[in-house]
């Protein structure tokens, strides 16, 4: 499985192509959405490696897309924070993983994807706490402002 980028009339995307080379559909539709409502080339090309990460990992863990659960987005999670390759590198100083940034960034992809399909009619049984994002990730302890 791997991203392509790939020449569009309103310039370039990004294609999430499975074992047999060919684009998976549920990814394909979701990145030609993005490119539509004219998201920014960088936004559609990181949902298209972190879909690529997710579809890795619905693969690893033999389940169908359709059928995912807030618990499996959790262990999702939890192996870009703490697993290895192929979208882990190790920090000086730190666990061996992806940035804060990052697992945020990975799940507002997957929950975009979740969403535009939902409107679209596909029958989901992902369950989530809250409509805009998955409630996975770092917790902040104090109520400040990360703006400095």
């Amino acid at each position: 499985m791997y991203v392509r980028k790939v020449a569009g009339s309103s310039g370039p995307s990004y294609t999430v192509l499975g074992a047999d080379g060919l684009p998976i559909g549920p990814v394909e539709s979701f990145l030609a959405h993005l490119v539509d409502v004219e998201r920014s080339p960088n936004t559609v090309r990181g949902y298209a490696f972190d879909l690529r990460d997710w579809r890795r990992f619905l693969d690893a863990t033999k389940t169908r897309w359709t059928d995912v659960s807030e618990e499996l987005v959790g262990q999702f999670a939890a192996s870009l924070r703490w697993a290895g390759p192929p979208v882990a590198a190790e920090r000086r100083n730190g666990p061996v993983g992806v940035s804060s940034a990052t697992m945020a960034r990975k799940l507002a992809a997957l929950s975009s994807f979740y969403d535009f399909h939902a409107r679209h009619g596909v029958e989901l049984r992902l369950l989530r706490r809250r409509t805009h994002t998955f409630a996975y990730g770092p917790r902040r302890r104090s109520g400040r402002s990360c703006i400095t």
